[in-house]
């Protein structure tokens, strides 16, 4: 329903004029007396993640989308968007790190606020993840804390809701985590902050969630050749010789899904970091299982990494893995709205 300004007024549904003539509104009058003023809407900018998460919230089927003046641009459908397989878990982003082999780039910024191609680290992760669901993260902060949070706020400007979990003294990798809430209800993410990768978080969330195991840990498969011809010895015998081998090996992505209960084998205020935990799972017997990433990813560790990362990670392969990810928005959304109606 819009006014003669074409701006949204309200919304009719057949339920709503069913429960206004048992009102004793007449078929006669206007439909206004039956429309749902002040309803539920989303702006253009809102991603399909965002849209899921808005009608779980208000418990709607669908929603308008308009523009800053109000006026509609389409109708979104909630069942459209549950086959998206849309995530609504909570993240932990690890951003506590010194990033010592990095300076002095970073002796007035963390490692997670240096910029790829114009934005920190930090916030493409948040940005990636938000525009799949996520509406709740947890920063780890210690090194240049004030930077991040100062930087982020509650998270307000990102649609997000932020909260910190602030070391006192340098708890590792993964000590942090004994500071999140006990209450979480669903297997959540981990990540490090200064991470790159294309990975669809959809993909090993639902690997999780089939296989069930305690924590599933992103894996990179590298290929590295040594530059030398490597010998294999026993004792001061030569048994074999290789001209500048290649050694395949799966590496730690920093990635990871915990399931809550694994909070319980953290300590609380002590250094522990995430190998500490993975082989404490391991050695009692609990299931770690691997996803391997298949796309592009990096470790911004060191400084030609991260020159490396302003290239490789570039404002059109930016656009272009939204893209792969998210859809053509206005053209695979809207339309597909459009024609519901």
């Amino acid at each position: 329903m819009v006014d003669e300004e074409t701006r949204l007024v309200g919304l009719i549904t057949d339920g709503d004029i069913r429960r206004a003539i048992l009102k004793g509104v007449r078929l006669e009058d206007s439909a206004t007396l039956a429309m749902t003023k002040n309803s539920i809407t989303a702006k253009h900018y809102h991603t399909k993640g965002e849209l899921f998460r808005i009608m779980a919230q208000h418990n709607v089927s669908h929603i308008p989308v308009v523009d800053e003046e109000k006026r509609p641009l389409g109708i979104v459908y909630r069942s459209f968007l549950t086959k998206e397989n849309l995530l609504t878990t909570p993240v932990v982003a690890m951003a506590g790190g010194l990033g010592t082999r990095l300076r002095p780039l970073t002796n007035e910024f963390p490692k997670p606020m240096l910029k790829v191609n114009g934005k920190p680290m930090l916030e493409r992760i948040i940005e990636r993840f938000r525009d799949l669901g996520v509406i709740e993260f947890y920063i780890s902060v210690n090194y240049k804390a004030e930077v991040i949070e100062n930087y982020f706020g509650n998270g307000l400007a990102w649609r997000v809701q932020i909260h910190y979990l602030r070391e006192t003294k340098r708890l590792g990798t993964a000590g942090s985590l004994s500071l999140l809430p006990r209450d979480i209800p669903c297997p959540f993410f981990v990540t490090n902050a200064d991470v790159m990768v294309d990975l669809d978080f959809r993909t090993i969330y639902q690997f999780h969630r089939d296989n069930n195991p305690d924590l599933t840990v992103a894996v990179k498969k590298i290929n590295y050749q040594v530059p030398y011809g490597t010998i294999e010895v026993e004792h001061d015998r030569i048994v074999s010789l290789s001209e500048k081998p290649h050694i395949k090996k799966y590496v730690n992505a920093g990635i990871y899904v915990l399931d809550p209960e694994v909070l319980k084998e953290i300590p609380a205020d002590e250094y522990f970091d995430m190998t500490d935990l993975i082989n404490k799972l391991i050695n009692n017997g609990r299931k770690v299982s691997s996803y391997l990433i298949d796309g592009t990813w990096m470790d911004i560790g060191q400084k030609k990494d991260y020159y490396r990362a302003n290239n490789i990670f570039s404002k059109e392969n930016q656009d272009e893995l939204a893209e792969e990810h998210e859809g053509v928005f206005e053209s695979e959304l809207w339309q597909h709205s459009i024609e519901a109606t």
